[in-house]
Parts: C-alpha cells; sequence; structure tokens
C-alpha cells in the first residue's frame, strides 16, 4: 500500500503531497504526515505557546 500512497493513488491525507516515510520493518511504514500550511500567517508564535 506504501508505494500506492507513495504514487498518490491511494490519499491518506487532505494535504496535496503524500506523507514522508521515517522507517518500515516488515509489517508497517512509519510516516510523518503531510502539512498543509507551510505560510507562517501574523501571529502564530503565539498560537503554539497555548
Amino acid at each position: 500500500m506504501w508505494v500506492q500512497v507513495e504514487s498518490e493513488e491511494l490519499l491518506v491525507s487532505a494535504a496535496p503531497m503524500p506523507p514522508t516515510k521515517l522507517a518500515e520493518n516488515d509489517s508497517y511504514v512509519f510516516a510523518l504526515p503531510a502539512r498543509y500550511n507551510y505560510a507562517y500567517p501574523k501571529g502564530w508564535k503565539k498560537l503554539t505557546r497555548l
């Protein structure tokens, strides 16, 4: 299934790009979810401190 995720045949997120693979074993693929918003709007640091 990971091949389908990488080729964007299988969508697992609303983000416009696939997740990034971190590691894998015989049973699982561990991935970091794609981030949709790359912009840093004014005031974003205040939100991260909540």
